[in-house]
């Protein structure tokens, strides 16, 4: 081999290696950019050369193994103009949810209730299984319970972590800093009053259920949270302690969910419609999850 031929497969043979180095060390970097925002990998991680992908199977979103629906709901036993969930009428509208909600057939149904109360939450469905006691004026056991009961469940699963709500402070800050605040959480407040005692004068419990599970009620709901953040924006930040406080509270409750949740499970939960926001949102970002919207049920 003439030396010049040598010189250039030798170059050509370390910039090759070169190339295969490079391409090592950018996986990490590639996924970072993806995991923050910052690139899209399934065109950033693409190998030059044959067009496979650098990242793996592990990013893989496209089999959601555990499908949720996320039922929110009004809060029954505060709910007076619901009259009265035990007469028969509301019973008659409750036994109808119920139904609609087995044609999901849930593996598992979790609920609004604290996880340190399991065994008391346990002990109660226990003896409503075996047909002793009447349920009380709640939604978790109303419709969480009979739908449990109904698919042969042995247990529910309670998956709730309370958190406090600190908007005194910021109210207290923003009736002097910032009125115009006050002034709009005072009409959020009565118009969602104004829409849900109408929705319970008027409507069975399918419709009020509808409504409250709803694209545009939900995202009025997230409306006064994102509102807040602008009390003490760029000075002392007053106003995003209590979103933070709720996003807490939600990402422990999710871990809670995720904690009783298995490959193929099909998982009722049956919440405030609070934090149907946050269900979504954390169900449609989990690679191994499926949002199941209600209305496909209801």
């Amino acid at each position: 081999m003439r030396t010049s031929d040598f010189n250039h497969a030798a170059s050509v043979s370390i910039m090759y290696f070169r190339r295969i180095s490079l391409r090592k060390r950018l996986v990490p970097f590639v996924v970072l950019l993806a995991v923050f925002g910052m690139g899209d990998l399934s065109t950033v991680a693409q190998d030059t050369e044959s067009g496979r992908s650098l990242v793996g199977s592990t990013f893989s979103t496209d089999d959601p193994t555990i499908r949720v629906l996320p039922l929110g709901s009004f809060h029954f036993a505060g709910a007076p103009d619901f009259n009265d969930p035990a007469a028969p009428s509301q019973q008659a509208e409750i036994r109808a949810v119920v139904d609609s909600l087995l044609q999901f057939q849930p593996t598992k149904v979790a609920i609004e209730r604290e996880v340190e109360e399991a065994t008391y939450v346990d002990s109660l469905y226990q003896d409503y299984r075996a047909g002793q006691g009447s349920l009380r004026v709640n939604e978790a056991y109303q419709i969480g319970f009979r739908v449990a009961k109904r698919q042969a469940h042995e247990q529910v699963y309670p998956i709730d972590y309370k958190r406090a709500w600190p908007m005194d402070s910021v109210l207290t800050w923003a009736q002097k800093h910032k009125p115009s605040f006050v002034r709009y959480a005072t009409r959020w407040r009565k118009q969602i009053t104004a829409v849900t005692d109408s929705l319970h004068r008027h409507e069975p419990l399918r419709e009020i259920l509808l409504h409250l599970n709803s694209d545009p009620f939900l995202r009025r709901i997230q409306a006064i949270r994102m509102r807040t953040l602008e009390v003490g924006a760029g000075s002392n930040h007053i106003g995003v302690e209590p979103p933070a406080s709720v996003a807490r509270r939600n990402m422990r409750i999710f871990a809670n969910l995720l904690a009783n949740s298995e490959p193929g499970d099909r998982v009722l939960i049956v919440y405030g419609t609070g934090h149907s926001h946050y269900f979504h949102e954390y169900i449609q970002g989990h690679p191994e999850m499926e949002l199941i919207h209600p209305e496909e049920y209801l």
